[in-house]
C-alpha cells in the first residue's frame, strides 16, 4: 500500500512542479532586436559601435558629436517602456568627438506593446502562405496547397 502511495505523490509532484518552473524561467533576449530598439533611439550624429548583452543586462559603447547627444539618447532610453536603470558608466571627451558607455536593464512584459519590435526572446510571426479551398463542401483555410481541383 505505501507502494502506491509514494507513486502517486512522486506521480504529483512531477505534474504540478513543471507548470511552476515553465513560469519561473527567465526570458531570453534578441541581440539583434536590442540593437535595432537602440539604434531606433539614436540622435543623430550618435553611434553604438559595441554592444554586450548578458542575461538581462545591457552594456553598450559608442561615440558621439557633443555630450548634449549622449543625454538626449539616455532621455529617449529612460522614457521607453523597453529599458530600466540606465547608467552612463563612462563619458570622455577628445578632440575627435564623445566616447561614452552606458548600460541598463532589458525591462520586458509579458505582453509586449509593440508587434514589430519584441526584445524578449519572442519573434515576430513569419509570413506563411495559406491556401484557400474547398474540401467537401466547405471552405478551408490551411497551410498545405490544395488537392487539385478544390483550390478557391
Amino acid at each position: 500500500m505505501s507502494r502506491w502511495l509514494l507513486c502517486a505523490y512522486f506521480l504529483g509532484f512531477v505534474l504540478f512542479a513543471q507548470p511552476v518552473a515553465a513560469q519561473s524561467a527567465k526570458p531570453t533576449y534578441s541581440e539583434p532586436l536590442v540593437q535595432q530598439a537602440l539604434q531606433g533611439m539614436l540622435p543623430s550624429g550618435t553611434f553604438i559601435t559595441q554592444l554586450a548583452l548578458t542575461s538581462d543586462q545591457v552594456r553598450l559603447t559608442g561615440s558621439a558629436e557633443a555630450n548634449s547627444q549622449v543625454s538626449d539618447f539616455m532621455r529617449k532610453i529612460a522614457s521607453s517602456s523597453d529599458f530600466r536603470d540606465i547608467e552612463l558608466v563612462e563619458i570622455s571627451s577628445s578632440s575627435a568627438g564623445v566616447s561614452y558607455v552606458m548600460q541598463m536593464k532589458i525591462a520586458c512584459s509579458q505582453a509586449p506593446k509593440s508587434s514589430d519590435r519584441v526584445l524578449c526572446g519572442r519573434t515576430p510571426p513569419k509570413a506563411q502562405a495559406i491556401y484557400k479551398c474547398r474540401i467537401n463542401g466547405s471552405v478551408s483555410f490551411q497551410n498545405k496547397p490544395c488537392p487539385q481541383g478544390s483550390e478557391l
